[in-house]
């Protein structure tokens, strides 16, 4: 053997990378920069290989730590009456940087209870005593010891772009209670939780130009990688009608005025034969998501220059909401005019909406009964029904 002290130096080495895949990520971190350091003081060691194989052995494991008996640390907070929740931060020291690692999330009262959350209001006064008691009691209990809960934490980590700097990147964290037999009621996904970086001290850089512009591009890669696995929100022109956001009632002010043509025939429609007829203010409120009622105050143009009548009514109907613009709606009324005359209505039409603003286009077929006081009380006078079609047009407010 020519070189013993050459094969003595591989196998000491070997036996140090060796160690290195089974320890903890800080051994293997603390191993690479002592790496970095013989490299320094003899760029023409074989040290340079152990490098390359330990940053491979490093980013090619998944670590796990634990709050009960490693240096993750788990904080709970007071209870959020308003969000109903209790705020967890989850965080790791390592290699002397405190937050390596920094979780925050609000873990529910329903998920530490294990039952159903209802809101205060709607309790019942046994279900608010309980809740009450749960929240007091569990506070404490997070004060006094924090151990009823803990979490777990499974992180890679990936030598960055600076010398000597670490990326942590958490896969998944786990809550669980902390009981005979543990049980998990919380589980964060990488989604949910931030990549953080720590540089080492003192940074050691002992690559090339061509590695550092290597480690350029490999940085970039991740970075887009992970931008492009995030679930993106959707455009709102791209966004699906769903009925919880859309579908609701119709809820408006506006004022119509319109005409009653003798027939339905517009092929010979002359407009000086068919003048408008009458004003009408409507007020609609929605009743859930399909439906609506409202009231109707009305004057008819024709008696303006005779003794002037004016119609109260009230109206129901269903709506569908198609998009955020168009909206058709099917209705009934029933008015009563200072003539003594009653008129009941069925038709619909439809609201073109723009933001607030509104446009009305309806149509109703009406009977008009003449006789107010016959209908309702004892008078002799015979009932007449007349039919018509009525058209209107109109504008005003939405909500």
């Amino acid at each position: 053997m020519k070189h013993p002290a050459a094969f003595l130096f591989l196998g000491i080495i070997f036996s140090q990378f060796v160690a290195a895949q089974n320890s903890t990520v800080e051994t293997r971190i603390q191993y690479i920069e002592d790496l970095k350091i013989k490299i320094t003081a003899d760029p023409q060691s074989e040290s340079k290989e152990a490098l390359n194989s330990a940053y491979k052995s490093l980013e090619a494991s998944e670590y796990m730590e634990n709050s009960l008996d490693g240096q993750l640390e788990l904080v709970i907070g007071d209870y959020d009456t308003q969000k109903a929740v209790w705020p967890l931060t989850v965080s790791m020291q390592t290699l002397g940087h405190k937050d390596a690692v920094k979780i925050e999330y609000d873990l529910p009262y329903s998920d530490v209870i294990e039952k159903k959350y209802v809101l205060p209001e709607q309790m019942t006064e046994r279900q608010l005593r309980d809740y009450e008691f749960n929240v007091e009691y569990y506070d404490a209990l997070f004060r006094k010891d924090s151990s009823v809960l803990y979490a777990e934490l499974y992180f890679t980590v990936t030598h960055w772009l600076s010398a000597s700097e670490y990326r942590i990147k958490p896969v998944e964290c786990r809550i669980y209670k902390n009981e005979k037999r543990a049980k998990e009621i919380l589980t964060l996904n990488s989604a949910q939780m931030q990549s953080r970086t720590f540089v080492m001290s003192p940074q050691i850089d002992v690559r090339s130009a061509e590695e550092y512009q290597a480690d350029i591009a490999r940085v970039h890669t991740a970075l887009e990688s992970e931008k492009l696995a995030q679930p993106q929100p959707q455009k709102e022109s791209e966004t699906e009608y769903t009925e919880e956001k859309e579908q609701k009632g119709r809820l408006s002010f506006y004022v119509t005025t319109g005409m009653e043509p003798a027939d339905l025939d517009f092929s010979d429609f002359d407009i000086k034969e068919n003048p408008l007829d009458s004003i009408d203010g409507y007020l609609t409120w929605g009743m859930g998501k399909n439906f609506f009622t409202g009231l109707n105050i009305g004057y008819d143009i024709n008696s303006l220059y005779k003794s002037s009548i004016y119609s109260v009514g009230v109206l129901f109907g269903g709506n569908l909401n198609i998009g955020s613009h168009f909206r058709p709606y099917a209705d009934t009324k029933v008015s009563v005019r200072t003539d003594n005359a009653v008129i009941l209505k069925a038709g619909g039409g439809f609201d073109i909406i723009m933001g607030n603003f509104m446009l009305n286009i309806d149509y109703g077929y009406n009977w008009k009964l003449n006789d107010f006081e016959s209908i309702f009380g004892s008078g002799d006078s015979d009932v007449q029904i007349t039919n018509f079609h009525a058209f209107s047009i109109g504008a005003g407010f939405t909500w």
